[in-house]
């Protein structure tokens, strides 16, 4: 995790930074949702669901080609400190992730846990990944999070 271009434009002084991970994204099959990035950028994208601020801004990788077999990249990933349970959304290119911090810490360590996973016995085909999404009762989604897939390349 880096701090953000001088030259990108604050926003109401929420701070910026640069994440190495990628995002892909299908909003018309079923609101499908990867994260994706070596252990080192996972462990800078959980470091920044962490951090102690009301709100974060970050970039986000977007890798030249397809983002087959989901329909694009995501650029810009936003992070919020609410008084309620997670919730992970899309709008526009921006990446929502919403909650309470004590829940927000749950999330940082499920995406931990791809980061810190031994994947060297996976084939070329395999990716070590995790899915992170609500099913009735979730103790730390809302209803209406996107289903999210962690993956470690």
């Amino acid at each position: 995790m880096k701090p953000g271009s001088p030259d990108d434009p604050p926003e109401r002084g929420i701070p910026l930074v640069a994440l190495e991970v990628a995002a892909r994204y299908s909003p018309r099959s079923g609101r499908e949702l990867e994260i994706s990035g070596s252990r080192d950028a996972l462990l800078g994208f959980a470091t920044s669901i962490e951090l102690p601020v009301l709100a974060l801004r970050c970039s986000m990788r977007v890798p030249a080609g397809t983002a087959q077999p989901y329909d694009g990249f995501l650029s810009t990933l936003r992070i919020e400190e609410r008084d309620d349970s997670v919730q992970v959304a899309v709008n526009d290119d921006t990446l929502c992730i919403r909650g309470r911090r004590s829940l927000l810490a749950i999330l940082a360590k499920n995406v931990r846990h791809v980061a810190g996973a031994d994947a060297s016995g996976l084939d070329g085909r395999m990716r070590y990944h995790a899915h992170v999404e609500y099913y009735p009762g979730h103790f730390f989604l809302t209803p209406d999070s996107i289903p999210l897939i962690i993956t470690q390349e």
